[in-house]
């Protein structure tokens, strides 16, 4: 009886000690939870500032690209002829449609020959 006596005293040790250990266990994970939940929260906060950030950067780009493109002009599919002048090819174009271009009002103007159709488009940028 004594020998029953001690080995039910120890099987019932060995299940504290789980018990204890289980219990140890659960009070760790409930802190990790509740620090992951610190942190997701944190993080979604940061998340929702930075998306904001990155929609307010994305609308003042945009508006910053518009501006630039403002004064800017392209015009498609003109003809190639050799040493041409573009500001006076502008001038007469101007002419043509009734606009009076001055050529202090050209700020730039470059030429892109398409090779398939010996055509140019022209980009100009003009003061504001």
């Amino acid at each position: 009886m004594k020998t029953e006596l001690s080995s039910v005293k120890n099987d019932l040790l060995d299940f504290r000690q789980s018990v204890d250990f289980l219990s140890t266990m659960h009070d760790e994970i409930i802190s990790a939870i509740d620090t992951l939940a610190k942190v997701n929260a944190l993080i979604s906060r940061e998340y929702f500032e930075l998306k904001s950030t990155v929609s307010d950067l994305s609308d003042r780009l945009n508006n910053l690209e518009q501006h630039t493109l403002e004064h800017n002009l392209e015009m498609q599919g003109v003809p190639e002829h050799h040493n041409e002048n573009l500001p006076n090819l502008l001038k007469q174009c101007s002419r043509v449609i009734g606009h009076d271009l001055k050529e202090d009002s050209i700020v730039e103007c470059s030429s892109r020959t398409q090779l398939v159709r010996r055509r140019k488009n022209f980009d100009i940028n003009l003061h504001g």
